[in-house]
């Protein structure tokens, strides 16, 4: 299954999304793009991920001009409506699917605060996707421990 995750910008949350569908199914090809700005890996993001076994990696990143012209199964729009992509894509696109990720806290300046964000982030991000996953792409259903090795609760 190949899954193209999108946002205005590739920000940290694109990026966990990409990263935790991949975990959840090896066999899945999955990538994180903006339309606008560089596909640059967000460290943070990186780094909180990886404390929970999750790969963060440039294999999760690319190009929103480049992949839009690709086939794919999937395209997931993050906290915004379809309509302004679907016109954009020249490669065949299966399913079109909107996903809103809500954000409950908010970070500041403090570098210990920005940390617990991400980390909020992370593991909200982690909770609205495994629903997606077992719902939308019919995924297989993890019990006590997700595919990559972190514990995690059986929702």
């Amino acid at each position: 299954m190949r899954i193209l995750v999108v946002n205005k910008e590739n920000d940290f949350r694109n990026q966990m999304v990409a990263a935790w569908l991949k975990s959840f199914d090896k066999e899945m090809t999955v990538v994180a793009v903006g339309e606008i700005g560089a596909s640059i890996l967000d460290g943070e993001a990186v780094k909180v991920m990886k404390e929970v076994k999750v790969t963060l990696d440039k294999e999760c990143i690319g190009t929103f001009g480049h992949c839009k012209t690709k086939n794919w199964d999937y395209v997931v729009i993050i906290n915004q409506c379809i309509k302004p992509y679907d016109e954009q894509f020249t490669g065949n696109v299966l399913h079109w699917e909107s996903l809103q990720l809500k954000d409950y806290v908010q970070a500041t300046d403090d570098n210990e605060t920005i940390y617990d964000y991400y980390i909020r982030v992370r593991d909200r991000v982690r909770y609205q996707l495994m629903n997606f996953y077992l719902t939308i792409l019919g995924g297989k259903e993890m019990i006590g421990a997700d595919s990559c090795g972190a514990e995690c609760d059986i929702l």
